[in-house]
């Protein structure tokens, strides 16, 4: 049964630009999916590098979202396939 109050705007795995309402900014994020925070469901995204960071959003104070194109299988995407490492190893061989 689907949720009615969930349209599924952004997709787990896609790299967005998130602005807030105060006028900040954080360029090429990826969405992870939702978390409960205090019973209200938050907008997690990470950032993508070696120094990757959470971010959670309220989405009370969410103001747009604009996708990216997706360049690259960022590590999100990459649990989504199922495919681990030893899988890539195995078929280079």
């Amino acid at each position: 049964m689907s949720n009615p109050y969930d349209d599924n705007l952004l997709a787990e795995g896609s790299v967005y630009t998130v602005g807030i309402n105060d006028g900040c900014q954080f360029k090429e994020v990826i969405y992870v999916g939702t978390k409960l925070f205090n019973g209200k469901s938050m907008m997690v995204f990470k950032t993508s590098g070696s120094n990757s960071r959470q971010i959670t959003v309220n989405p009370s104070y969410h103001s747009f979202v604009i996708e990216e194109p997706i360049s690259e299988m960022n590590e999100v995407l990459w649990k989504q396939s199922g495919w681990s490492e030893q899988q890539t190893l195995e078929g280079d061989s």
